[in-house]
């Protein structure tokens, strides 16, 4: 049976406790008032974020265990800031955990290469990145990507190169990339894009959508018009239904792309350079078979400009 000393003893120890849990609060940031009742330090204590880890330098958390990491910040000083390989690897991670400061980044190289357990990512505009080569190759499970501008990015070599599970991709301004080879290579699930390559730009197309079989929209224009290298840009498509192709001048190799619209066509021809007499377009026979007549007038554009066209 307790005394009335015991009691007094136990609320004397309660409220020590309580200026405790107050005081700790307060260090943590959280807004205590004198009159604030024991009951509302459940709310405040579930309101308190952790202190965002510091990233300071590349390869920071490569090869990391975690499942799960806390919310992180670029370090202030570190401001031309390389976060290649920040995430490479991580065989557990399950998400990329929200970055202040990230619009410093200069370097987005293998950020999560190869740790395949990441499923969607969110990038805010990268105002100061150079390159984003095989910024999720291999990344197994990434399903979406959404990324702002990126206006002085150059390469995107390698980028989303066999994610085998990706979906969609949007992607902003990047008018100043040159560099595109197998930026989508083998993304056998993937079904949508937004982006648009600049004129006067891209030198090296190879691969760039080569693989994708399911793929069936590419929004936005790809101007090929200095491209030295468009190899097997859109080979093994068999979906692909609409993508405007600006600038061809090389050899294309179309005929696998069965589902292509008449009005992607007519776009890829009316656009195409003049070339030298014999360049080829290989575009696929059932296009013939749905528009005779329309694909009869194409072809009269294209053998202006140089091109032969064969079907397949």
């Amino acid at each position: 049976m307790n005394t009335p000393k015991a009691v007094a003893e136990e609320l004397l120890a309660l409220m020590r406790d309580r200026e405790e849990i107050k005081k700790a609060l307060i260090e943590l940031g959280a807004v205590v008032a004198d009159d604030d009742g024991l009951s509302s330090y459940s709310g405040k204590i579930r309101g308190l974020k952790p202190a965002r880890l510091k990233i300071f330098k590349d390869q920071q958390f490569y090869q990391w265990k975690d499942e799960v990491l806390p919310d992180m910040e670029v370090d202030e000083g570190y401001t031309a800031a390389n976060l290649s390989w920040v995430f490479g690897r991580c065989p557990n991670l399950v998400r990329v955990p929200d970055i202040l400061g990230i619009e410093r980044a200069v370097n987005l190289e293998s950020f999560i290469q190869e740790s395949v357990k990441v499923k969607k990512l969110i990038l805010p505009d990268l105002p100061n990145l150079t390159s984003m080569r095989s910024f999720a190759h291999k990344a197994s499970s990434l399903e979406s990507v959404v990324v702002g501008a990126m206006p002085q990015n150059a390469s995107l070599f390698y980028t989303f190169a066999e994610c085998a599970s990706l979906r969609s991709v949007t992607i902003g301004d990047i008018s100043k990339v040159t560099d595109v080879f197998a930026a989508f290579y083998a993304c056998t699930k993937l079904q949508r894009v937004k982006l648009s390559l600049g004129a006067d730009m891209v030198s090296n197309a190879q691969y760039l959508f080569d693989g994708c079989e399911m793929l069936e929209e590419v929004e936005g224009i790809i101007d090929l018009s200095v491209a030295t290298n468009i190899s097997s840009l859109i080979t093994r498509c068999s979906n692909l239904r609409e993508i405007r192709l600006k600038g061809v001048g090389r050899e294309l190799i179309a005929f696998q792309s069965v589902a292509l619209s008449l009005e992607s066509v007519r776009y890829l021809i009316n656009e195409a350079k003049s070339v030298s007499t014999g360049t080829v377009m290989y575009l696929p026979q059932s296009l013939v078979d749905r528009y005779p007549s329309e694909m009869a007038e194409l072809g009269k554009v294209a053998t202006s400009k140089g091109w032969t066209i064969t079907y397949r």
